[in-house]
């Protein structure tokens, strides 16, 4: 079963240092789950936050590609 709390816990332990800024959100349906961030917005003093805008440009389609392609198949055929 998806656990939100651990899955943000990891995105953290991955990314603090190692990560110039990032921000996260964790959806089940409709409902937000976890959201976090850390590093900086703007070096060296503003500080991500959950809540601030950023661009992502084309990122969205790198993102998407990586999830679906890593993401477990599944048929949508019946067996014969």
């Amino acid at each position: 079963m998806f656990d939100p709390l651990r899955f943000a816990k990891k995105l953290d332990d991955q990314l603090i240092g190692k990560a110039v800024g990032y921000e996260y959100a964790v959806y089940e349906g409709e409902t937000l789950s976890a959201s976090g961030a850390g590093g900086y917005a703007v070096l060296p003093h503003i500080p991500m936050t959950a809540d601030r805008r950023m661009s992502v440009a084309s990122m969205s389609k790198t993102i998407t590609a990586t999830a679906s392609m890593s993401s477990p198949r599944v048929s949508t055929t019946a067996s014969m």
